[in-house]
């Protein structure tokens, strides 16, 4: 009643007063600085949200530091540069020669490079950056650390020397290559050791530098004219320029993720730098997607990892420089993995988890695209979405005052096919993966493995047709039966009875054996696929053509054989066991119906129903245990319950007898839905009235009853 109380109250509010609420996209985190200095900044995230950078010490000296759990690590060195999925941290040190060296850390250690600085890492541990020769001289080169070798990636055709600051999980690097003689100096692309020169955007000549490379091969850096710079994009050899801050002259890129999101800083029409969000053809400040009463001011923005986090440097409300972390005030989860909008298309039912950053926020929702600001649902559980749907969702702060939403999400869930068997072969579909559009065809093929027998389909198919084709208009569940023969071998005097008796026994069937002495002999032991001396057997027909073997001895002298049969649904024992007994040796037999079914009475040797049954051994008997035999209905899922022509039923009882299905709406008043064969111990019947009526009950009744 409290949640829905809050509820009532935000949603009045929205509507009397829509402009007191400021939207919002970022929430931003202070990542300070180390223990008593005052300046920081952050220059790359990896996807867990680790941030390194380089902060200010007590003695005003830069250390690199490594950002995680919201504690600042100081790593000891001058400036970390870049971070990997693994948390493993590059830069560059100073020596205590005074010489630049570049370092690897990784699990706690720090690796020495060698000269002069490391800028990039990807996830495979490559790591990039570039030394001086002779310095202090014009020979610098870009080079490539991998497998403890570095290697000088060389220079641009004609040119004299290199730097190299970005390389993807494809090991493509970027950089600067650049000619003294000539002064020129243009971004480059290094893939499988070719080294292209991406040139520079139009009226901006004079100079290109590439900074960042995301997995797509697409390229952010900046082209420079004579009084200012643009952040170019550079994706399958074209450079696009990504233009400017309204009333701003320049700006430059400096990080992208996976999903082509870009950032870096740009002019604005004060000529103050901020850092900007580059996301779908526009270019967008990010002090306007932050709480308007943060104090904040973001200057620079230099890494975005594939969940959107930012990175960067700003003034802080204190008037500090420090290290700044952007995290999405509302995030959508589909499946674990943030939505990249504004389209989602899922194969089956997704698990749907919505997200803020507000401390204590509150998430209201829609799955119809309607404002979820008035009638939205109160978001407190990841949910499932099974079906297509337009989301929206707007998130509010505890205090009411700020707000943050997330443009429609159109989610469409594409139907899927689970195509299985118990056993005994193999389900192909074609096409194998789909994506399954509306009202396309898969055909399903139902191949037996050696010794096997393609006996049935159930499911969203039935009968035996194979191939079979489904029209794929909602998610689809088939299942294939195959089934295999039983053979006997008999030696001695006797036999085996078996039940059920049947041409063949699907992939799993339970078979009751019962080893029947002739007079004069015992049962001794089974063979082949069936092992022990007792008898009633349970046999689990999971191997083709299994032959079951009997053995059968003579009696000896005052000796007497007991054999014990089930026909129905149950078992029997006796107390104590064995294949022969002396004259006159009591014994004790019992009946055990199965669940649901019910002990009948005794036949053979023996008559009544007084269970357990006390029989004295003064001759060889065969005494057989009656069960009932009522077959049970089932509608559990996959196979069964409500699909698109009604209800489905699932019924388990006698192979080949025929049962009719009534329903019933009050349990007194029985109507026939139908009539089916179960040919092979399992049949599925649908009512298609089935989904018609509140409140349904069904039975089933056997023909021969």
């Amino acid at each position: 009643m409290k949640l829905k109380t809050v509820v009532a109250g935000l949603a009045f509010l929205i509507m009397a007063d829509p402009v007191a609420f400021a939207q919002i996209t970022y929430w931003v985190t202070d990542l300070g600085a180390l223990p008593s200095g005052s300046y920081s900044t952050a220059s790359g995230i990896n996807n867990s949200g680790q941030v390194v950078g380089y902060a200010s010490t007590s003695s005003g000296a830069g250390h690199a530091f490594l950002y995680s759990g919201g504690i600042m690590t100081d790593l000891g060195a001058t400036e970390a540069t870049g971070i990997n999925n693994s948390g493993q941290v590059v830069g560059w040190a100073t020596t205590s020669s005074g010489a630049s060296h570049a370092f690897l850390y990784s699990g706690g250690i720090m690796t020495d490079l060698g000269t002069t600085e490391a800028t990039g890492i990807n996830n495979s541990g490559q790591v990039v950056g570039f030394y001086v020769v002779g310095y202090p001289s014009d020979k610098i080169y870009a080079w490539l650390y991998s497998g403890g070798v570095r290697t000088n990636l060389g220079n641009l055709p004609g040119g004299t020397g290199s730097y190299a600051y970005g390389i993807n999980d494809n090991g493509q690097v970027v950089g600067q290559g650049y000619n003294v003689s000539s002064g020129q100096q243009h971004a480059f692309l290094n893939s499988g050791g070719t080294m292209t020169d991406l040139g520079t955007l139009p009226g901006y000549p004079i100079s290109s530098i590439a900074y960042g490379i995301n997995n797509n091969g697409q390229v952010v850096g900046a082209s420079v004219a004579r009084t200012n710079s643009h952040a170019f994009l550079y994706s399958g050899s074209t450079m696009t320029d990504l233009g400017t801050l309204p009333g701003g002259t320049g700006g430059v890129a400096e990080g992208i993720n996976n999903s082509g999101q870009v950032v870096g800083y740009a002019s604005t029409s004060s000529g103050a730098g901020h850092a900007f969000l580059y996301s779908g053809g526009i270019m967008t400040d990010l002090n306007s997607l932050i709480p308007t009463n943060s104090s904040w001011t973001l200057g620079f923005a230099y890494g975005i990892n594939d969940n959107g986090q930012i990175v960067g440097q700003g003034t802080s409300p204190s008037g500090q420089t420090h290290a700044f972390l952007l995290t999405f005030t509302l995030v959508v989860l589909v499946d674990g993995q943030p939505a990249a909008g504004p389209q989602l298309v899922g194969r089956g039912p997704v698990t749907v988890t919505l997200v803020t950053a507000f401390p204590n926020g509150i998430i209201l929702y829609t799955l119809d695209g309607s404002d979820p600001r008035s009638g939205g649902s109160l978001y407190s559980h990841p949910f499932t979405l099974g079906q297509s749907g337009a989301l929206q969702a707007i998130a509010y702060s505890a205090d009411l005052t700020q707000s943050s939403g997330i443009d429609s999400l159109a989610v469409t869930i594409l139907p899927t096919l689970s195509a299985t068997t118990a056993g005994g072969g193999v389900v192909t579909v074609d096409p194998p993966d789909g994506a399954y559009l509306s009202n396309s065809v898969a055909v399903v093929t139902a191949t037996p493995s050696l010794g096997w027998t393609f006996l049935q389909w159930l499911g969203d198919l039935g009968g035996t047709n194979n191939p079979a084709s489904l029209t794929m208009t909602r998610n689809r569940c088939v299942q294939a039966v195959f089934g295999t023969g039983l053979t006997y071998n008999v030696i001695g005097s006797g036999s085996i009875a078996v039940a059920p008796l049947t041409g063949f026994y699907p992939y799993g069937t339970s078979v009751g054996l019962a080893a029947v002495p002739n007079a004069g002999s015992s049962f001794l032991q089974w063979g082949n696929a069936a092992s022990g001396t007792n008898s009633p057997l349970t046999l689990s027909v999971t191997n083709a053509n299994p032959t079951i073997g009997a053995v059968f001895t003579a009696l000896g002298a005052q000796q007497y054989s007991l054999a014990l049969t089930a026909n129905g649904a149950g078992g029997v024992t006796a107390s104590p066991y064995a294949n022969h007994y002396t004259n006159g040796q009591p014994v004790t037999v019992t009946a055990t119906p199965n669940a649901g079914q019910d002990f009948v009475g005794w036949s053979g040797d023996a008559a009544g129903a007084q269970n357990p049954l006390a029989v004295t051994m003064n001759a060889s008997k065969v005494i057989t245990a009656s069960f009932t035999k009522r077959p049970s209905l089932s509608a559990g899922t996959p196979l069964g319950g409500f699909v698109k022509d009604g209800f489905r039923l699932t019924l388990t009882g006698e192979f080949g007898a025929q049962y009719q299905i009534f329903d019933s709406t009050n349990l007194a008043d029985w109507i026939l839905a139908g009539t089916v064969t179960n040919t092979y111990g399992t049949i599925q019947f649908v009512d298609p009235a089935g989904t018609n009526r509140p409140a349904r009950f069904y039975r089933a009744l056997s023909l021969g009853q």
